[in-house]
């Protein structure tokens, strides 16, 4: 059984995360545009403009309010080509249902890369949408795919704890499956205004992007 722990970030790793920053907006367009197209096809005209202007504004949502909008990508860390990236909002609710979900907007991965890169971004991008999610103190992520070949994502919903039905997918969070202690994606870390999520970096409360899990601290 294939299992997220197994791919866990590591300083070994070929890319880093980080923040998205309006220079990434280029990158991130021309990959949903390739990664997309067929699945979008007869349904959606991908519009270049009208996704630009909706990721703009998520970016700057997030550099103002970093627990309103999350915008994540990963780059190659030998040339800085975009590998990967996720976009994960919140204020969404079941019509029966009165709590919060953060909910998966967007995400993409190059699809170019071998397959073990490909599983370790995704089960990476859980991480984040979790770690998202407990800063925002809420404890339900919801995730779903268009893709035409759904089912491998599913699967690793699945393999990563999330309770799947057919294209959709939910998760509750706990105390188990959050591990506040984990050193890459802390939550002194995941919602830096600016660069990559160093585990050495913004964790004295003095310095200018500290953060705790009640409320962000700008000094």
């Amino acid at each position: 059984m294939i299992h997220p722990d197994n791919f866990r970030y590591t300083e070994k790793s070929l890319w880093t995360w980080s923040s998205a920053t309006p220079a990434d907006m280029e990158d991130i367009i021309n990959m949903v545009i390739r990664e997309y197209e067929l699945d979008a096809k007869n349904l959606w005209p991908i519009d270049p403009v009208e996704a630009s202007r909706n990721l703009m504004h998520a970016i700057v949502n997030q550099m103002y309010g970093p627990k309103g909008e999350f915008v994540s990508i990963a780059r190659k860390k030998s040339d800085n080509k975009l590998l990967a990236f996720t976009w994960v909002i919140r204020d969404q609710r079941m019509v029966f249902s009165r709590e919060e979900m953060a909910t998966v907007r967007f995400t993409s991965v190059d699809l170019k890369l071998p397959v073990r890169q490909r599983v370790a971004l995704i089960f990476q991008m859980f991480r984040l949408w979790e770690k998202w999610a407990d800063i925002c103190e809420i404890k339900m992520i919801a995730s779903s795919c268009i893709r035409l070949d759904w089912e491998p994502l599913m699967f690793l919903h699945d393999a990563a704890g999330y309770h799947v039905r057919g294209t959709l997918a939910w998760k509750r969070l706990s105390i188990k499956t959050i591990k506040l202690d984990d050193p890459i994606f802390s939550l002194d870390t995941i919602t830096s205004r600016t660069g990559t999520y160093d585990p050495n970096k913004y964790t004295d409360v003095n310095k200018e992007h500290s953060v705790d899990s009640k409320e962000f601290r700008y000094q």
